[in-house]
Protein backbone atom coordinates (compact mmCIF):
# COMPACT_ATOMS: atom_id res chain seq x y z
CA UNK A 1 0.00 0.00 0.00
CA UNK A 2 0.99 3.48 -0.99
CA UNK A 3 0.36 6.36 1.20
CA UNK A 4 0.80 10.18 1.01
CA UNK A 5 0.54 13.54 1.57
CA UNK A 6 0.08 16.85 -0.12
CA UNK A 7 -0.24 19.90 2.07
CA UNK A 8 -0.73 24.16 1.45
CA UNK A 9 -0.73 27.13 3.32
CA UNK A 10 -3.51 29.92 2.23
CA UNK A 11 -4.05 33.14 3.06
CA UNK A 12 -8.07 32.72 3.30
CA UNK A 13 -9.79 31.77 6.92
CA UNK A 14 -10.42 27.88 7.86
CA UNK A 15 -14.23 28.50 7.25
CA UNK A 16 -13.63 30.27 3.51
CA UNK A 17 -11.71 27.11 2.85
CA UNK A 18 -13.47 24.44 4.12
CA UNK A 19 -17.05 25.45 2.62
CA UNK A 20 -15.38 24.66 -1.00
CA UNK A 21 -13.21 21.28 0.41
CA UNK A 22 -15.90 19.90 3.26
CA UNK A 23 -18.76 20.25 0.23
CA UNK A 24 -18.77 16.61 -1.03
CA UNK A 25 -19.89 18.06 -4.19
CA UNK A 26 -18.06 21.19 -4.10
CA UNK A 27 -14.93 20.06 -6.87
CA UNK A 28 -15.16 21.95 -9.50
CA UNK A 29 -13.58 25.00 -7.84
CA UNK A 30 -10.19 22.99 -7.61
CA UNK A 31 -11.35 21.00 -10.75
CA UNK A 32 -12.10 23.18 -13.32
CA UNK A 33 -11.94 20.58 -15.94
CA UNK A 34 -13.20 17.92 -14.28
CA UNK A 35 -16.40 17.30 -16.36
CA UNK A 36 -19.98 16.54 -14.12
CA UNK A 37 -20.38 15.73 -10.85
CA UNK A 38 -23.42 14.56 -9.57
CA UNK A 39 -23.77 13.23 -5.52
CA UNK A 40 -26.66 10.96 -4.56
CA UNK A 41 -26.74 10.23 -1.17
CA UNK A 42 -23.19 9.38 0.10
CA UNK A 43 -21.70 9.05 -3.45
CA UNK A 44 -20.15 11.08 -5.64
CA UNK A 45 -19.93 10.12 -9.57
CA UNK A 46 -17.46 11.93 -11.57
CA UNK A 47 -17.61 11.77 -15.11
CA UNK A 48 -14.28 12.07 -16.89
CA UNK A 49 -13.07 11.50 -20.43
CA UNK A 50 -11.89 8.09 -19.43
CA UNK A 51 -15.44 7.13 -17.81
CA UNK A 52 -17.02 7.67 -14.46
CA UNK A 53 -15.09 7.81 -10.84
CA UNK A 54 -17.71 6.75 -7.95
CA UNK A 55 -16.36 7.69 -4.78
CA UNK A 56 -18.09 7.10 -1.11
CA UNK A 57 -18.01 10.09 1.85
CA UNK A 58 -16.76 7.56 4.31
CA UNK A 59 -16.46 11.02 7.71
CA UNK A 60 -17.52 14.78 7.73
CA UNK A 61 -16.92 16.20 10.48
CA UNK A 62 -17.28 19.80 10.55
CA UNK A 63 -16.22 20.55 13.69
CA UNK A 64 -12.63 19.09 12.96
CA UNK A 65 -12.95 20.43 9.21
CA UNK A 66 -12.28 17.11 8.28
CA UNK A 67 -13.95 15.31 5.08
CA UNK A 68 -12.86 11.13 4.97
CA UNK A 69 -13.97 9.52 1.16
CA UNK A 70 -12.58 6.19 -0.59
CA UNK A 71 -12.89 5.52 -4.59
CA UNK A 72 -15.35 2.63 -4.74
CA UNK A 73 -15.52 2.27 -9.12
CA UNK A 74 -13.65 3.05 -11.64
CA UNK A 75 -10.32 3.52 -11.27
CA UNK A 76 -8.18 0.32 -11.56
CA UNK A 77 -7.66 0.02 -7.52
CA UNK A 78 -7.84 -2.27 -4.87
CA UNK A 79 -8.15 0.31 -1.75
CA UNK A 80 -8.48 3.85 -1.62
CA UNK A 81 -8.90 6.10 1.67
CA UNK A 82 -8.05 9.98 1.37
CA UNK A 83 -8.56 12.76 3.97
CA UNK A 84 -8.68 15.86 3.68
CA UNK A 85 -8.59 18.43 6.47
CA UNK A 86 -8.71 21.98 6.87
CA UNK A 87 -6.73 23.59 9.85
CA UNK A 88 -6.88 27.29 10.79
CA UNK A 89 -3.56 29.14 11.61
CA UNK A 90 -3.31 32.51 12.13
CA UNK A 91 -5.55 34.40 10.24
CA UNK A 92 -5.09 31.92 7.42
CA UNK A 93 -5.31 27.82 7.11
CA UNK A 94 -3.20 24.82 6.00
CA UNK A 95 -5.10 22.30 3.76
CA UNK A 96 -3.63 18.40 4.44
CA UNK A 97 -4.37 15.89 1.98
CA UNK A 98 -3.79 12.34 2.94
CA UNK A 99 -4.11 9.48 0.81
CA UNK A 100 -3.59 5.64 1.12
CA UNK A 101 -3.88 3.44 -1.77
CA UNK A 102 -3.35 -0.18 -3.08
CA UNK A 103 -1.62 -0.96 -5.49
CA UNK A 104 1.50 0.93 -4.89
CA UNK A 105 1.76 1.86 -8.49
CA UNK A 106 -1.30 3.56 -8.10
CA UNK A 107 0.23 6.39 -5.47
CA UNK A 108 1.86 8.53 -8.13
CA UNK A 109 -1.79 8.99 -9.66
CA UNK A 110 -3.02 10.00 -6.92
CA UNK A 111 -0.81 12.07 -5.18
CA UNK A 112 -0.11 14.23 -8.38
CA UNK A 113 -4.27 14.63 -8.57
CA UNK A 114 -4.11 16.26 -4.83
CA UNK A 115 -1.11 18.32 -5.46
CA UNK A 116 -3.06 19.40 -8.68
CA UNK A 117 -5.93 20.51 -6.20
CA UNK A 118 -4.07 22.20 -3.88
CA UNK A 119 -2.20 24.05 -6.27
CA UNK A 120 -6.04 25.50 -7.94
CA UNK A 121 -6.60 25.87 -4.15
CA UNK A 122 -3.90 28.15 -4.13
CA UNK A 123 -4.54 30.33 -6.86
CA UNK A 124 -7.96 30.31 -5.80
CA UNK A 125 -7.27 31.92 -2.33
CA UNK A 126 -3.50 33.06 -2.48
CA UNK A 127 -0.61 31.54 -0.72
CA UNK A 128 -0.23 31.84 2.75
Amino acid sequence: MASGMQECSLKASADEVWAIMGDFGGLSTIFPDLGTMTVEGDVRMLTTPSGVIKERMVERDEAERRLTYTVIEGVPIESHSATITVIPVGSGCTVTWEWDVDPDEAGGLFDATYAGGLQELKRHFGEG
